[in-house]
């Protein structure tokens, strides 16, 4: 009997022991991984001078629905074609890298060659780059910025900026529902406050004279894109021309969250509350 109780306490120690080796194997595979990349290619076909590039830090180990859904984030934002693999950091760059060649040709066939011009005549420069970058990562989430630079001839080019947030747990993207629905007047009067700040403005008369508001706005819109976490604070970030001037970039607000409270949906606070 003795020893039928040491052979089942030395069985039940060996499958303690694997278990707990097993658990922590699961942990290490479940941390998220990215590996930086990156792809251009430049050209010169008869006037055109074109060139385009891609940088990401590729998801590659991790949560499977969140490593996917993010992939599938890039690929979305890279405006990949339907038959690209966007499992494969290289099939995503070539495919961004090779439809923008695609698109510059045509481009520069219908609005220059169109017009009757000879394409030895010309010197048009065409180009476009994407950067995917994680920018924020904690226990519960992982933030992504996208930022875009194209330019098609003229006096400046077009910059945009995005960023989202994924929960680790099981890779949702977070965006505007992040915030109850009901606080979309409260966030817009901190956004209006915190604009205020940004631009040395003293009352919200004076930063209207540095926006593109409607006279009869009272506080400042919420911007067209979604705002991501940053640390322990949420961005607000809008385009070029959304509410001000090309010379004023992209004007942003950074609200704490201790500053949402109540604010916040139960879905995205749960994970932040300690």
């Amino acid at each position: 009997m003795k020893q039928k109780l040491l052979l089942f306490a030395a069985l039940a120690f060996i499958a303690s022991a694997f278990f707990a080796c097993g658990n922590d194997s699961m942990k290490k595979d479940s941390a998220f991984v990215t590996e930086s990349m990156t792809d251009s290619v430049e050209s010169q076909i008869g006037g055109l001078n074109y060139w385009s590039a891609i940088t990401m830090d590729f998801p590659t180990k991790g949560n499977p629905q969140l490593v996917r859904n993010i992939r599938e984030w890039m690929a979305e934002q890279a405006e990949s074609s339907d038959s690209v693999d966007f499992a494969s950091a290289a099939d995503l760059m070539k495919d961004f890298n090779m439809g923008n060649e695609k698109f510059f040709k045509k481009t520069f066939e219908e609005d220059f060659i169109g017009e009757g011009a000879m394409p030895e005549d010309l010197n048009i420069n065409f180009s476009r780059s994407m950067e995917f970058e994680k920018i924020f990562e904690n226990d519960h989430f992982v933030t992504y910025l996208s930022k875009e630079d194209i330019y098609l001839g003229g006096a400046h080019g077009s910059y945009f900026v995005k960023g989202v947030t994924f929960r680790k747990s099981d890779g949702r993207r977070f965006g505007y529902d992040m915030l109850k629905g009901s606080s979309r007047d409260s966030i817009a009067t901190l956004i209006t406050k915190n604009l205020e700040v940004y631009f040395e403005a003293k009352n919200f008369e004076e930063l209207k004279e540095n926006l593109m508001l409607d006279e009869y706005e009272s506080q400042v819109p919420l911007p067209h894109n979604p705002p991501f976490l940053k640390g322990d604070t949420l961005m607000f970030v809008y385009q070029q021309y959304e509410i001000a001037a090309y010379a004023y970039g992209m004007p942003e607000a950074a609200i704490p969250l201790k500053d949402l409270k109540g604010l916040l949906s139960p879905s995205f606070v749960k994970e932040i509350q300690p």
